[in-house]
């Protein structure tokens, strides 16, 4: 594959550009304006750890982990999936950090002490890889040194629009609404 033929998902092209691209509905007012103090919370690029690389910001300290030989992260439908999905949880991409072992080699340690996760959401990926030894069934909440652990199908199983991929869907919303003490 060439760079020619590389395409990325909006999400990165907005962040890699944000302060280059020009806006085209600034008025000169808002050239004037008093410069706002607080800072903007965008879609956030990848993040580089010392150990491994990761997308998001990790604000919430989750640890979404997938396996995607082909994608830096994550296919572009997946990551929007995802997005919509972390919304309904009143999340941002910015409060995780997506990591994709095809493309690296992470271990538990890892994510415990250079991240600090508390919660480690495996799509697929079985936890023994990344050397913790437990086994895990889909849509079990788990406890494991002080973490959360939940194991759901591909995201390519979860975001089908037939019958199976409904019932993924409710079965994911009842785990998440438990992982983040959503109402």
């Amino acid at each position: 594959m060439s760079f020619k033929d590389l395409t990325l998902p909006e999400i990165m092209i907005a962040e890699l550009y944000k302060n280059s691209l020009v806006l085209s509905n600034i008025t000169p007012k808002d050239l004037t304006a008093a410069p706002d103090t607080h800072p903007v919370e965008n879609s956030h690029p990848p993040q580089t750890n010392t150990l491994f690389q990761y997308l998001g910001t990790n604000l919430k300290k989750v640890a979404v982990i997938v396996s995607y030989p082909d994608d830096v992260y994550l296919p572009e439908a997946h990551l929007t999936f995802l997005i919509s999905v972390l919304k309904a949880c009143q999340l941002t991409i910015a409060d995780i950090a997506i990591i994709n072992i095809a493309r690296q080699r992470i271990v538990f340690d890892d994510l415990k002490n250079s991240l600090g996760s508390d919660k480690i959401i495996f799509f697929e990926v079985q936890p023994t890889e990344v050397q913790i030894d437990l086994e895990l069934s889909y849509y079990l909440l788990r406890s494991y040194h002080e973490l959360t652990l939940l194991h759901i199908p591909s995201l390519e199983k979860v975001n089908q629009n037939n019958e199976e991929g409904k019932l993924n869907k409710s079965k994911l919303w009842l785990c998440l609404k438990e992982l983040f003490s959503i109402e």
